[in-house]
């Protein structure tokens, strides 16, 4: 009876191993995008907790939205950081625009992030990491 238990043990020993073991992180199966997986990518619709979006397009163009206000952009990433160049700053100000109606694009902006699974961190103009789920 006592050889059963002990073989027992040892076989639920192993599959608790064998289970942990496929639970390391990202940077052991072939590098990180931006800190998180190397193929993920920015594309996409990403929402924070509070209803924030961010969506980046596939031609270097997005949007974040706070409510009801819409800031467009345009953006590079550069693997690690984002160059964000808006086209409207801030809420409270009108649309900078030109003599022909166009935009007035703003000074560029440079953030940190990283992608892990569905998760896209973002550093915010405080230099705080703020985090966003993937839609």
């Amino acid at each position: 009876m006592k050889m059963r238990q002990t073989i027992a043990l040892l076989l639920a020993l192993m599959l608790g191993a064998t289970l942990l073991a496929g639970c390391g992180d990202g940077d052991k199966n072939g590098g990180d995008k931006g800190g998180g997986e190397e193929n993920a990518t920015l594309v996409g619709e990403w929402v924070h907790s509070w209803g924030y979006v961010y969506e980046f397009k596939e031609n270097g163009t997005g949007s974040y939205t706070i409510g009801e206000m819409v800031s467009e952009f345009n953006y590079e990433d550069k693997g690690d950081k984002i160059i964000f160049v808006y086209k409207n700053i801030s809420a409270f100000q009108d649309v900078p625009t030109d003599e022909e109606g166009g935009y007035v694009y703003q000074d560029p902006q440079e953030r940190k992030y990283s992608i892990k699974g569905k998760k896209l961190s973002v550093e915010d103009s405080f230099g705080e990491m703020v985090e966003y789920e993937k839609k």
